[in-house]
């Protein structure tokens, strides 16, 4: 029997190859090996408390939306649906005002207000003295600027153009032992409530 001179080279050719999955299957391993490590930290920092859901920008909540009708601290701002935004930048108590009497038991108070127009456009927004009032926790109500007291920036009436911005101040005279004191500010059938005083 003879055989074709190239017949050994034929077998060789023909013979299954067996895929060389050493280098690959180590590579596989060791990515599974490290997914693993970070799952295994993510959980060890939550469980010990090094790691919360709130500073994880993808697990965080979204932060609620503010309720305009709740009562704000001094120096927050906080705005009616025309456009104009209040921010009481100071509380003083007592104040104390020169040639003015009133009796032993009873103080003035000084609110300093910031007022903005934040609409771009449009006519001025107009803010009167009527707007405001002052309460506490005696449950009374306080008038502002009373009668025959007379101060720098003293908020009679001011008409706030669009973009612009306008500080006054308010006075009023309440009883001495009076606390927990609230600005009222009230505007087109709204009401926001500015905490100038906290309960102690």
């Amino acid at each position: 029997m003879s055989y074709p001179y190239n017949y050994p080279y034929r077998n060789i050719e023909t013979e299954p190859r067996q895929p060389k999955l050493g280098p690959v299957l180590l590579i596989g391993i060791g990515a599974l090996v490290c997914v693993c490590a970070c799952i295994g930290l993510i959980i060890g920092a939550f469980w010990t408390g090094a790691l919360s859901p709130a500073s994880l920008p993808l697990l965080a909540r979204a932060t609620p939306t503010r309720d305009p009708n709740a009562p704000v601290a001094l120096k927050t701002p906080t705005t009616m649906t025309s456009g104009l935004e209040l921010t009481a930048t100071g509380f003083q108590r007592p104040l104390k005002v020169q040639g003015a009497k009133i009796p032993d038991t009873e103080q003035f108070v000084l609110v300093t207000v910031r007022l903005k127009n934040t609409r771009a456009t449009g006519a001025p927004l107009k803010v009167t003295l009527a707007d405001f009032s002052l309460s506490g926790d005696g449950g009374l109500t306080y008038k502002p600027n009373p009668k025959g007291v007379e101060i720098k920036d003293l908020l009679t009436e001011l008409d706030v153009a669009p973009g612009a911005t306008a500080s006054a101040e308010l006075i009023f005279q309440i009883p001495s032992d009076d606390s927990g004191l609230r600005l009222i500010w009230a505007s087109g059938g709204a009401k926001r409530t500015i905490v100038v005083e906290p309960n102690k």
